[in-house]
């Protein structure tokens, strides 16, 4: 595929209604099985066609879905005794791809304590686990007071009030997963970037419903921009960026009404040999103090061929329910796609 081909753009059938972040990361409790669950609580899911990444469900919306498991359960599942709804650290490792359809969650313990308490989540589809992560729940607004120390203050990000929309890059109908939020960039910026500092990218997101954000969400916005390396001309539209691993730590917890809109700040120390490191920090006004940081996050990702999303291993295009796939954005508006 050459640098300036556009990827295959999806269409969805007319009247095709994109569903919300609460719905689409939504799990449901399975009844307990005593000789399956052991100690832990197993969920079930639907991962939706419209929060991919081309064919693939999108690494952060997964994130969420995990987060939404592990909060559920100790908020009002197994686990709600231990009083600690808070996911405050979480360690995510994706083992295989995931595919839109059905899936199971289990919640599992490693080690329960009054303070701290450590639990797996693992992902499984068609009997095997696709994505596991480590995450460790607290109650942050009973956390022992500790010191606050002044460490190397954060990196700005441009004030929220400065920043506006700007039209789709020719790639995004690819990301399908974008679709479902709003994006605010820097004045003079392309995407979040400059041309001085094309291994940083700055945005504001909130959800195109208008509805607003939990802790839990956190999981999409930490993962969802456009990848560093399309910066660069002969990275662009040419691969897949598929995440090895997420670590996401929250700061400050949301205000009750959710966040409206949350900052986030990408920047890429080094790419070498086709695998990045990726760090993440967001941000949310806190009334009287501007920009405040309320999460911080550190991704691995690799490069692979576009294909490797929309066939799998041996890049054969396909689609699944209700998407299709129309390969050239001429073909796709004679189709009837949607602009974005």
């Amino acid at each position: 595929m050459s640098p300036t081909a556009p990827p295959p753009i999806p269409v969805f059938p007319p009247g095709f209604v994109y569903s919300s972040l609460d719905d689409a990361a939504m799990v449901t409790p399975l009844p307990r099985d005593n000789d399956s669950d052991g100690e832990g609580q197993r969920y079930e899911a639907v991962l939706r066609e419209d929060w991919c990444i081309g064919l693939v469900p999108h690494g952060g919306y997964l994130t969420t879905l995990l987060l939404n498991a592990s909060t559920h359960a100790f908020t009002a599942g197994r686990f709600s005794h231990l009083h600690q709804p808070h996911a405050i650290h979480a360690s995510l490792t994706f083992l295989h791809r995931c595919a839109t359809g059905p899936c199971t969650l289990t919640v599992s313990p490693l080690k329960l304590g009054r303070a701290y308490t450590f639990t797996t989540v693992t992902l499984h589809q068609s009997g095997k686990p696709c994505l596991t992560a480590t995450i460790t729940h607290a109650n942050m607004a009973s956390e022992s007071p500790g010191p606050s120390l002044p460490t190397a203050p954060p990196p700005r990000i441009t004030p929220l009030a400065l920043c506006t929309p700007q039209p789709p890059d020719v790639a995004s109908a690819f990301r399908i997963a974008e679709r479902n939020l709003t994006f605010l960039y820097p004045p003079g910026s392309i995407y979040g970037s400059f041309a001085a500092t094309p291994s940083v990218r700055e945005q504001w997101v909130s959800r195109a419903d208008g509805g607003r954000m939990g802790a839990t969400a956190l999981g999409v916005l930490c993962d969802m921009f456009i990848p560093i390396p399309e910066n660069w001309a002969e990275c662009r539209r040419v691969y897949w960026y598929p995440t090895l691993s997420i670590a996401l730590e929250m700061k400050r917890l949301p205000p009750k009404e959710g966040w409206k809109w949350v900052g986030v700040r990408v920047e890429t120390g080094m790419v070498r040999g086709g695998r990045m490191d990726i760090d993440v920090v967001m941000y949310a006004d806190a009334e009287g103090e501007g920009a405040q940081v309320v999460a911080l996050s550190r991704h691995c990702a690799v490069f692979v061929g576009l294909e490797r999303n929309l066939g799998g291993k041996g890049g054969k295009s396909g689609g699944s329910g209700d998407g299709k796939w129309v390969v050239g954005a001429e073909k796709a508006e004679k189709a009837g796609a949607a602009k974005l």
